[in-house]
């Protein structure tokens, strides 16, 4: 399931999730297919296969504090990123 959600603030600016655990932040400014796109992934799984694609895919996210956060929600986890470093959740919420 792909889904996607604009930024409160840019009209410009929408994310983007994928079935692969990731979310990519797209500006619509630019002309490329996802080519200037800022990507938010999950942690890379050296054991990858279909369970854990699915465990990893994102089902919805959220921007939060005017576009300076992002919430994603996962299959057993909610992340909480900053737009202005991917490479890593600020935190991470098991979700019961």
């Amino acid at each position: 399931m792909t889904f996607n959600s604009y930024h409160p603030t840019s009209d410009s600016l929408y994310l983007v999730g994928t079935d692969k655990g990731t979310l990519k932040m797209c500006d619509m400014r630019q002309t490329s297919n996802f080519g200037n796109s800022l990507g938010f992934a999950s942690e890379k799984n050296p054991n990858k296969n279909f369970f854990t694609d699915l465990v990893s895919a994102y089902s919805s996210a959220q921007f939060l504090k005017q576009g300076k956060y992002i919430a994603a929600r996962d299959y057993l986890n909610v992340k909480i990123w900053d737009v202005c470093n991917s490479n890593k959740p600020l935190l991470t919420i098991p979700v019961q």
